[in-house]
């Protein structure tokens, strides 16, 4: 019964965005109008996955598929904004895992004090936390490639509706 609630309630978890770029101001969609490209950067993976199928080229291949399926950018421009992913994981019983997904934009930025020196500066974010079944943790590359199409690909649209 409770593997049942589970599997229904893992798709919803995943839709409903965390503390995201809509808590923070500054770091919500209108940041993302005219992003040239995305590079796409996996922290690296805790001890939870180490020899399992899931490893961070698998992660940065999710996630370029889900960004390069939305028409985005992806690739090692100059001027590209670096999507950095970070994956965590917490054993929460015997079955399940409690898995965290943090998702970080950032992008080249002057400030005005000083508009000859750029910085790199967090300019969109959104998080979430999910059950997953242990002997499910494969799946978790799938699961992020998910998350950044429901979050970042769909923020990404709207501030680019008007694009070329």
């Amino acid at each position: 019964m409770a593997g049942r609630l589970v599997r229904l309630l893992v798709p919803v978890l995943l839709l409903v965005p965390g503390v995201g770029a809509g808590d923070h101001p500054g770091k919500g969609p209108e940041t993302l109008v005219g992003v040239p490209a995305v590079m796409v950067a996996v922290d690296s993976l805790d001890a939870h996955f180490q020899g399992s199928a899931v490893s961070e080229e698998a992660v940065r291949r999710a996630v370029r598929s889900s960004l390069e399926d939305a028409n985005i950018a992806t690739g090692h421009a100059e001027d590209a904004a670096r999507l950095h992913v970070r994956i965590e994981s917490r054993r929460s019983s015997r079955r399940f895992l409690a898995l965290a997904i943090d998702l970080e934009l950032r992008q080249p930025v002057r400030l005005d004090r000083d508009p000859e020196r750029v910085f790199a500066a967090t300019t969109w974010s959104n998080a979430a936390v999910s059950p997953l079944e242990i002997e499910n943790s494969d799946a978790v590359p799938e699961r992020v490639g998910r998350f950044v199409a429901h979050t970042f690909v769909r923020d990404f649209r709207a501030a680019n509706s008007d694009q070329p």
